[in-house]
């Protein structure tokens, strides 16, 4: 399968790179707008606009991970070990040009339910909790990271048939040679 090179909009066709930039754009923009609901009574409220990106919402994000931490560290007590894992996919293709988001998107997620089973092998019988947090590349893609919350010791090595899954089934479509 090809992927097209550009992007169609309202005013016409422009390249992915245009497009990301001008979602961005609309993204900060869009920043400290407000939006209004009305009832049936008449009655209005009005609540600001948030994206998964903004400062208020990684400031949230982060308050209810170090709870969750706080709280897995009363029951885990000192067996508490904390993983980072991190996954992302290629923004270009194999002649250099933008990928398209939505098809960055999907190759990250398609893997997401190997990656849970291989984290559920390679920690086998031990206690876990698993955070996943999508994160924004300056570029527009995303990425995401994984913080696991093991009941026991684990090493890097643990994990490498995640990452190693991770890398062939992103570059699954294309020749060694091309990295």
């Amino acid at each position: 399968m090809k992927l097209r090179t550009e992007c169609f909009t309202e005013d016409g066709v422009c390249s992915w790179r245009d497009a990301i930039w001008a979602w961005r754009d609309t993204v900060e923009d869009n920043r400290g707008t407000y939006a209004t609901f009305e009832n049936l009574e008449g009655e209005q409220t009005t609540a600001p606009m948030k994206d998964r990106f903004t400062p208020e919402k990684w400031d949230e994000r982060y308050a209810k991970l170090c709870d969750l931490e706080r709280g897995l560290r009363d029951d885990f007590g000192r067996r508490l070990h904390t993983v980072l894992l991190s996954f992302t996919a290629s923004s270009t293709d194999e002649d250099g040009r933008p990928r398209s988001p939505v098809d960055h998107f999907l190759d990250i997620e398609k893997s997401n339910g190997a990656r849970t089973s291989a984290l559920d092998r390679i920690l086998g019988d031990r206690r876990y909790e698993r955070v996943a947090l999508p994160e924004q590349h300056k570029s527009g893609y995303i990425h995401w990271h994984w913080a696991v919350f093991v009941d026991g010791p684990v090493e890097a090595e643990d994990f490498q048939p995640i990452s190693t899954w991770q890398l062939f089934s992103t570059l699954a479509d294309w020749s060694a040679s091309s990295r």
